[in-house]
């Protein structure tokens, strides 16, 4: 089974005086459910934007600190060293000052408005058990890459994961809405605030094809376009709806047999002249197999969602704006 990707499974301190810095070395004390070890693991945050960004993290045991550290332009850096697991995190680079604007570093959707994200999963910092991925399931703003050193059983084999875009290429390309002159919103964002544009019934007649074509996909009789952008709802959220969700976004229904269980080569989505998702075949055009809605991973085989899991890893390390080519934001 497939993992669905949502705002409610990724998960304050008061800020002092913030230094622009090349490289600093920090550490993860923080209260919460998992009990701290003796062991210890290095998260490695790297920016290579062309401007400064904001670091925060969140994950089940608490904030990563320092809070709101501010990493230099171009080569900024810092070291945290996690004392206790980092479970279900979620790591943050911002062009923006959030905790200056009040967000809540747990205030995910709010935090994507003026952060590139990625998903971060130590899950026990003695072994070096970890699960991260990249997802644009929210919004896509800034590129970025997890590797892992030292990994056994990586997967994938590389022990990484990267997208590489320009910024211009996210806000000439958006098609739904660009907001604060950097983040693409995605198609489940963008009609959650908009219901009553017209891109948000545009999946209306494929959800009925889907009703009368396919007996499995009979109780999704009454839903909405919105609810397939974000595989929510009575039906769309369940795991029988689950291939329908990631058929119907894909424009794939046509195509199907019995259940939509063939989905197995990622060149049938999105198929010229069809009917889709078009926020999900912007992201898979412009960034890659990464995640553009919740069960983008569907199936699991394909990989097409931009995963990255080992264990016996020595070091994690997320890098925003990994390559020249990908530019930067404004920070203010």
């Amino acid at each position: 089974m497939s993992m669905k990707r949502s705002r409610s499974n990724r998960r304050p301190t008061k800020l002092g005086l913030s230094i622009v810095v090349s490289a600093i070395t920090a550490t993860l004390l923080v209260p919460g459910a998992h009990a701290e070890t003796s062991a210890s693991y290095p998260l490695v945050v790297e920016n290579n934007c062309s401007d400064p960004i904001y670091v925060r993290g969140h994950a089940e045991s608490g904030t990563l600190q320092p809070d709101n550290q501010l990493l230099a332009a171009s080569n900024g850096s810092a070291t945290y060293t996690l004392s206790a697991d980092f479970v279900s995190g979620n790591l943050f680079g911002c062009w923006d000052n959030t905790v200056k604007k009040g967000i809540s570093v747990t205030d995910t959707l709010a935090m994507e408005m003026h952060c590139a994200m990625a998903e971060v999963s130590v899950t026990d910092v003695s072994t070096g058990a970890v699960n991260a991925d990249i997802t644009f399931v929210d919004a896509i703003s800034l590129a970025a890459s997890v590797s892992l050193d030292g990994g056994q059983a990586c997967n994938p084999a590389s022990c990484s994961i990267g997208t590489s875009f320009t910024s211009s290429a996210i806000t000439s390309g958006c098609p739904t809405q660009v907001v604060d002159g950097e983040v693409c919103l995605s198609a489940n964002t963008y009609c959650t605030q908009n219901p009553t544009a017209s891109f948000c019934s545009q999946l209306d007649q494929a959800i009925s094809d889907c009703v009368s074509q396919q007996p499995a996909c009979a109780d999704a009789q009454g839903s909405t376009t919105t609810d397939v952008y974000g595989c929510s709802g009575s039906f769309f959220s369940t795991a029988e709806g689950e291939p329908f969700c990631a058929a119907l976004n894909r424009g794939f229904l046509s195509q199907c047999n019995q259940g939509c269980t063939n989905q197995t080569n990622s060149a049938d989505f999105y198929p010229s002249g069809g009917t889709f998702n078009t926020y999900a075949a912007f992201v898979h055009q412009t960034a890659g197999a990464f995640y553009a809605f919740p069960y983008d991973d569907y199936p699991g085989s394909l990989n097409q969602a931009g995963d990255l899991g080992a264990t016996g890893s020595s070091q994690l390390t997320v890098t925003f704006c990994p390559s020249s080519e990908s530019g930067g934001a404004t920070s203010r």
